[in-house]
This record gives structure tokens, sequence and C-alpha cells, in this order.
């Protein structure tokens, strides 16, 4: 209960949750502050890096354009979706075409 209690979990949620939920929680939180890591590390590398430059370009420059990337593969969703009930989420899959 340890660590439940150090992520800022309410205790008497503890006491309602699977060995299974437990781990999928803390595996999330776990995520969550790698990734919040992550995101501050780039901020600080892109605030030096701005901090640096001779010359910036417009903000535009540096933001991201409507509609930019590549459509996400269907092969990629039914991937995940596949891992979140071999790990236990309960979802039907089937194909519809």
């Amino acid at each position: 209960m340890t660590a439940w209690c150090e992520q800022g979990l309410p205790p008497s949620d503890f006491w309602q949750q699977t060995p299974r939920t437990f781990l999928a929680i803390m595996r999330g939180r776990a995520l969550a502050a790698k990734s919040e890591y992550e995101l501050a590390l780039y901020q600080a590398w892109h605030g030096e890096a701005f901090a640096r430059a001779k010359k910036l370009e417009s903000l535009k420059h540096y933001l991201p354009s409507e509609g930019a990337g590549e459509p996400v593969q269907p092969e990629v969703i039914l991937d995940a979706m596949m891992t979140m009930q071999a790990h236990g989420v309960p979802m039907n899959i089937r194909k519809l075409h």
C-alpha cells in the first residue's frame, strides 16, 4: 500500500483493487511519470536551443500545421486493441467488413 499512497492515490481505493488492476494502475502511473520527465527534458532542450539561436524563425515555423502527421494504419490500431485485450481489458474484437 505504500507505493499506492506515494502515488497520491486514496488509501481507501487500494482495498478495492485486484492484483491485476493494481499492476495496471501502477504501470500507468509509471508511464505517466516517464512521459512527464521526457516532456520536461524536451522543453529544457528546446529552451536552451532557442536561447542559443542567432535568429528565431516565426512562431508558425515551430508549430505543427493542421492535419500534420500520417494517419494511423488499421493494423496498428488492431494490434493496440489486441494487446489491451490480452492484458485483461474486456472487449470484443470482430471484423466488420
